[in-house]
Formats: C-alpha cells, structure tokens, sequence
C-alpha cells in the first residue's frame, strides 16, 4: 500500500510577512481590550440596574426563612411550619399590602432602613419594627409586590394621629354613649314620648350607643386583640354602626309620610312591625353579604379585609363599597324627605289645620336638626376621608361627631318641653324636677290637643 507523505517546507520571511504579523498582533490586542472594554461595560451598567433597583426597594428584612412566602391559608411561612415572623412586636403588628390598596404603598430608605408609606399622612417605622415578605394565596398564586409586616404600636410609629388623640376621641365616645343612654332613660319613663316616631328615635339612639361603646373599646384595645377577637368586633360595630342610620332613615320617613300622605292612615303596631324589618333587616343584609365575601379568596376585591391592617376596613375600595357608600345614600335619602317635607309644611300644604300645621312644622324642625347632627357630622367625615385628613380643622368635626351623643340629648331631652314636662309629670325614682320645666309654650303637645279638641267638638256637633 502506498503511503502518502506531507513535508512541511518553512519559507523564509520577506519584509511584507513581517509587517503582516504586526499588523495581526495590533488587531488582536485592540480586539482583546474591546471586549475586555465592553465586559467591563456591561457589568457597571448591571451595578447600576442592582443599585437603583436597591435605591427603590431598600434593604428590608424578610419575614420568613427561604423563599421568603407567607402563606395565608396556613397563617404561616410556605414551607417552614416552625418559623416565626421575623419581627419582634411588643403589643401586635398588622399588614401593609399596596396589591389590594394604593395606600398601603412604601418605599425603604437603602441608609436608614426607615419605611415610609406613601398616603398622607405617610406612616414611618424604625428598620427593627417591620419585615417584608410575599403572600401565597389559598389557590397558589403570589402576590408580584412585597408586603410589610409592620408593628402596631404607638411608641414606634409615627402619624399625624398621636395616641392622645385616640385617647380623647375613645373619651367623646364614652360619654356620648353615657348620653344616649339618659336618652333611652328618658324615653322609657314618659310614655308620652313613646309613640311611633319615639319608638324609632329610641332603636336608632340604642343602635348609636352600641356602635360607640364599641368603637371607644377599638380605638384603645384593638392593637391587643387576636385575629378572630379584631374580625368579630369589627362585624359588631359595623352592624350597630349601620343600624343607626338605617333607623334614622325610618325617622325621616315618617316625617315624609305623616305629611306628604297624611290621608293614608296605617295602624301603629302595623307600621312598627315594618319599621323594624326594615331597620334591622337592612343592616343584616349587610351584615351577611360582608360575612360571606369574608371567606372569599384573599386577594378578591370586594371582600371588606376585616383584620387585615386595623379592626376595620383595609382600603378605601372596601369602605366605599360596604360603608361610605351606603350611609352616603341612605343620607341623601333624608335630605330628599325634609326639602320635600319642609316645602310642603311652608309653601304647599294647604288642607291642615292651623294646629295640626304647627305641630307638624315643629316636629319637622326637630328631627331636622337631628338629621343635621347625625347627617352633617357624617358628611364631614367622608370628606374627610376623601382629601387629607391631618388639618387641625377636620381633628374638631371628628371631636363633634364623637359628640354627638351629647347633642342629641340636647335636642331631644333639655330643649323639648315635650321632654321636660313628661319628667316633671313622672317624677323618675322619685327625684322632683324643677317646676319651671312644665312652664312655657309645647307647639307639640298643644298643637295635637287643639286638634283633638276641635275634632270632639266636631262629632259633638254631628
């Protein structure tokens, strides 16, 4: 077999083979620090990405070993059964999640470790009183943005509500509690008040000073509550809360109907037994409805987050949707009553006798200025819930809508002769009242014995 032989001959280098070689090797090294250049490059434009992304989101403690997951099916970290969240809360800690409310938003200073929410007025907390983490859902999926864990404890945090201001709003509901229930007191010992229209004056003030012996006891007590202690409450107030505007509505309603449908006449007991499925079956309707979007999943929209940062509604969405929107309506409602009303007790009412016509015109005032109490009071409330709520002057209409035990007292008690002379006639626990209080003119009470007496006298005639 024949075999092929390579012989490899080295040529002699000419003057152009060495000026070709160098030109090769100055290639080679400009080519070698290009991409040496262009490494470099992309590592420092990476550095930058990390730093600004640092710079966004701070340096934040995680809650939970590993994968940093807290799974709120479980009520513990994914994955880590054993783990404690890791921040040390002397009374109790809520959460701050921007993926169900835009106000729960942050960001964390990278020097300081200080998170700041983003709503006004911004909520601080010292690096060692929060953590943050993501939350696994009870169908798997991940919230895309971190929450906090955050501490509730006034010591630490810092607002514009200081813990004195909670101390003398808790101290307004006390004693408006304390007034409503002389109300009740009142109520009860004059018969001459219990009629209709006093029967529901008496549920919405009953309803009013529940929700307030509750709301005092939230605003001291919630940062210790449990989780099941915080969600129960919050559906109790809530309830009574809601029951005390729906009676309210009632009021006003009767005031519509003795008036505007003054012919129409519906026995007493009747039209309490309505009263009350209206007045109590509304606010349990509600009542249920919350209740069951409660165990929706976490992430749903419409549930009203109960427990999840206060004993209360979590964001503005919940509020609006289970709250604010139905008081704003049934407040309108009352508004609509009394224009109408009180057009047609000055302007259009021409089949009433001049008694009866007074009577009435009374009775409207009165429960004109109670609506204006529960009503306007409210109305500032919501607006103060809309714009900034830090100025000193929405601090005085939330000290007067904490108040507002103490001026329907006021209204319906001290200043209605109807009131006084029932007291005086009365006598409670054997205390006598002031002469002077039966003294002086009751457009009520004179105004429907006018009536009365010209009607016998009518069927005398007859």
């Amino acid at each position: 077999r024949t075999r092929r032989h390579f012989v490899l001959v080295k040529r002699q280098q000419g003057p152009h083979d060495t000026r070709l070689s160098s030109v090769v090797a100055e290639l080679n090294k400009r080519s070698r620090i290009c991409a040496l250049f262009n490494l470099t490059a992309k590592m420092i434009i990476r550095c930058w990405v990390v730093l600004g992304l640092l710079v966004a989101v701070g340096c934040s403690k995680p809650c939970c070993p590993g994968h940093n997951l807290f799974s709120i099916e479980e009520k513990q970290c994914d994955g880590y059964p054993e783990a404690v969240i890791q921040v040390n809360c002397t009374d109790s800690f809520f959460m701050l999640d921007p993926n169900l409310a835009k106000e729960d938003a942050f960001t964390i200073n990278p020097q300081t470790g200080v998170l700041e929410t983003n709503n006004k007025p911004p909520l601080l907390l010292q690096s060692e009183d929060y953590c943050t983490t993501r939350i696994v859902y009870e169908d798997g999926t991940i919230t895309v943005q971190d929450i906090a864990v955050a501490c509730f404890s006034d010591d630490k945090s810092s607002t514009s509500e200081p813990f004195y201001r909670f101390v003398l709003y808790s101290t307004c509901l006390v004693i408006s509690a304390v007034f409503l229930l002389i109300t009740l007191i009142v109520y009860l010992l004059v018969p001459e008040l219990r009629d209709l229209q006093g029967k529901c004056l008496m549920f919405s003030m009953l309803s009013l000073c529940i929700a307030y012996i509750s709301l005092a006891v939230l605003q001291l007590h919630s940062t210790t509550f449990n989780s099941n202690t915080c969600v129960s409450s919050a559906f109790f107030t809530y309830f009574w809360t809601l029951a005390a505007f729906f009676w309210l509505n009632i009021v006003s309603y009767n005031v519509w109907r003795s008036v505007i449908f003054h012919q129409f006449r519906v026995p007493d007991n009747q039209m309490f037994l309505w009263c009350c499925v209206y007045g109590w079956g509304g606010p349990l309707l509600f009542q249920i409805v919350a209740l069951a979007s409660h165990h929706l999943p976490e992430h749903n929209l419409i549930r009203p987050n109960f427990g999840v940062s206060t004993c209360w509604f979590h964001g503005p969405a919940e509020k609006w949707t289970y709250f604010y929107g139905p008081v704003a309506v049934l407040l309108i409602c009352n508004f609509v009553f009394f224009v109408w009303t009180a057009w047609c007790l000055w302007k259009g009412c021409k089949d009433q006798s001049a008694p009866k016509l007074r009577c009435l015109r009374y009775k409207c005032l009165l429960y004109l200025k109670l609506f204006l109490v529960m009503g306007i009071t409210w109305i500032f409330e919501l607006m103060s819930f809309i714009v900034d709520s830090s100025s000193g002057f929405w601090f005085v209409t939330d000290l007067l809508n904490c108040l507002q035990g103490l001026i329907i007292f006021l209204i319906l008690v001290v200043f209605r002769k109807k009131a006084l002379r029932g007291l005086v006639k009365r006598r409670p626990f054997g205390f006598n009242c002031p002469k002077k209080w039966a003294t002086g003119v009751d457009e009520e009470s004179e105004g429907m014995l006018a009536e009365e007496e010209e009607l016998s006298q009518t069927q005398i005639r007859t």
